[in-house]
């Protein structure tokens, strides 16, 4: 029931936010539900243009101190 209306209320807050032009670009990113007070942090989404890699190849700590000490060795 509780996690139903927090939901509730997230989302009616996001429908208000996109009637301000000031808080438009924002969605609640957490909130906070009381008896007495509601307290909603809000994010700015932002796409950033570019292009996106899947990398397969995984290194761990001590492969990246050998590649490092190789490097100052030769």
């Amino acid at each position: 029931m509780a996690r139903s209306t927090a939901i509730a209320v997230r989302d009616a807050l996001n429908k208000l936010l996109k009637l301000n032009d000031y808080t438009a670009d924002a969605e609640v990113s957490e909130l906070y539900l009381s008896k007495d007070i509601i307290v909603a942090t809000l994010k700015r989404p932002k796409v950033i243009e570019g292009t996106c890699w899947d990398i397969v190849d995984t290194i761990d700590i001590f492969d990246l101190m050998d590649l490092y000490d190789n490097e100052r060795s030769a």
